[in-house]
């Protein structure tokens, strides 16, 4: 008899686990919204709770826009954003970000990527600093007719050891899985 009770109270307290883990929301999930210039000629969804900036003197042929989380809990030590940059003209920064292999890119990622008329190549850099951080990052570039474009992610990692209390490192999943679903949405409108 015990251990029927034992086990009848056990599956309960599993289903009220179970039912109360479903009606949360899940890590990282965050409701999504819609950016869209005219002027600049894009848009893109983005995580509703991050911030975005456009650089000052924005054209649709020359622009920066940097989308960074409005807050991230102290009990992490990382920090990331992702960055959106149109030139107009193909070279500079395009070329570096071209030719930047220095880190593997995520898993299973398709290795170019059509974008209105632009064929955006994958890539990834890490680079270490004096302060025991490491800053990654990855994404996709590429030049056409109209100029150079890129989409990326950077990514600073601490380490454990900089910290007096106990940090936690951001979930990188979670930021690729995000960064792939801005990647997706971009599209170029106004162009005939």
């Amino acid at each position: 008899m015990k251990i029927k009770t034992l086990f009848l109270l056990l599956s309960l307290s599993l289903v009220l686990v179970a039912s109360l883990y479903s009606q949360t929301p899940q890590k990282g999930e965050s409701k999504w919204k819609t950016f869209e210039d005219k002027k600049l000629g894009v848009s893109f969804s983005y995580p509703g709770d991050f911030e975005v900036a456009v650089g000052e003197g924005a054209t649709s042929a020359d622009f920066s826009i940097t989308l960074t989380p409005k807050k991230i809990p102290d009990k992490y030590r990382d920090s990331y954003e992702f960055r959106i940059s149109k030139g107009a003209t193909p070279g500079g920064r395009c070329d570096s970000w071209e030719k930047a292999t220095d880190d593997k890119p995520p898993k299973n990622w398709p290795k170019t990527k059509m974008i209105g008329g632009f064929t955006l190549n994958l890539y990834a850099t890490a680079e270490g600093n004096m302060g025991g951080h490491t800053d990654i990052t990855f994404g996709y570039s590429g030049t056409s007719k109209k100029g150079c474009l890129g989409l990326e992610t950077s990514l600073r990692t601490g380490s454990a050891q900089m910290y007096a209390e106990k940090t936690y490192a951001l979930d990188r999943k979670i930021i690729e899985a995000s960064y792939l679903r801005l990647l997706n949405s971009y599209k170029i409108i106004g162009e005939k």
